[in-house]
């Protein structure tokens, strides 16, 4: 097993400082790709810098019209939200079929957008609303459109020293419908062989 530092910063400028001094860093907020990737050597960091426990990226709110999630959100928080379930309910379709139970208590939306892999659940939910996201990094604040963030499998326009902070997106209002399905090899705990996500 790689051995590697870990620091888990208390505010966000602690963690941008702390990316930008360690060049080998590697955010992590659930672990749940972050242990798969080290597993099988796709990283090799030399500091670990948790970013799940930081409360701005913790939280789900919703301010004229418009739905904010932090990134650091986990799938079981985003299926038991009265708010994702009145105002974004493909969202929480989505989030309910990420992985097993374990997986949806750590793994959160923002690792699931910034893994960039082709059968993320989340990310055809979020597409369909129209979704933003914020990003962090030593140079500010950047916003731009979901669908530009990935730029291929497993690539994203993250810069050094940049994480993502919160998607945002307006909510689902009355006489609007939204769904999302998911095909997989099997019924239960299976990665999306198709994935997709209306909002009319």
């Amino acid at each position: 097993m790689a051995t590697f530092q870990y620091a888990c910063p208390e505010t966000l400028t602690e963690a941008v400082g702390l990316a930008s001094s360690n060049p080998g860093y590697s955010w992590i907020a659930g672990g749940t790709d972050f242990m798969v990737k080290l597993r099988l050597k796709r990283i090799e960091p030399s500091i670990t810098i948790d970013i799940g426990r930081l409360e701005e990226l913790r939280q789900i709110r919703l301010e004229k019209e418009t739905l904010y999630i932090g990134a650091a959100v986990t799938h079981t928080e985003l299926t038991t939200s009265p708010l994702i379930g009145q105002y974004a309910p493909a969202l929480k379709e989505a989030a309910g079929m990420v992985g097993s139970p374990q997986i949806r208590n750590r793994g959160t939306v923002g690792g699931n957008i910034c893994n960039a892999s082709p059968a993320a659940d989340t990310v055809p939910a979020l597409l369909a609303y129209g979704a933003k996201v914020l990003i962090c990094g030593k140079t500010g604040q950047r916003r731009l459109e979901l669908a530009d963030f990935c730029t291929g499998p497993g690539r994203t326009i993250l810069k050094s020293g940049e994480f993502l902070r919160e998607i945002y997106f307006p909510v689902q209002r009355l006489r609007q419908g939204s769904s999302f399905q998911k095909l997989g090899k099997r019924k239960a705990l299976a990665i999306s062989v198709v994935n997709a996500a209306a909002w009319l």
